[in-house]
């Protein structure tokens, strides 16, 4: 869940920052922008090796 609100704000930014795209409004294309932002996310927290456990 987490992943997802984080990926919408980062694909938000990117649409607004890279095509200018108004970001108050829903349309198919925010909704992808959040998805990709979302899919994005979960890509880099999954290539952080996790820390070595403690023994």
């Amino acid at each position: 869940m987490v992943a997802g609100v984080l990926g919408a704000v980062l694909g938000g930014f990117v649409g607004s920052a890279l095509f200018g795209w108004e970001i108050s409004v829903f349309s198919a294309a925010t909704d992808l922008m959040a998805l990709l932002g979302a899919a994005m996310v979960v890509f880099v927290v999954r290539a952080v090796p996790d820390p070595p456990p403690f023994e």
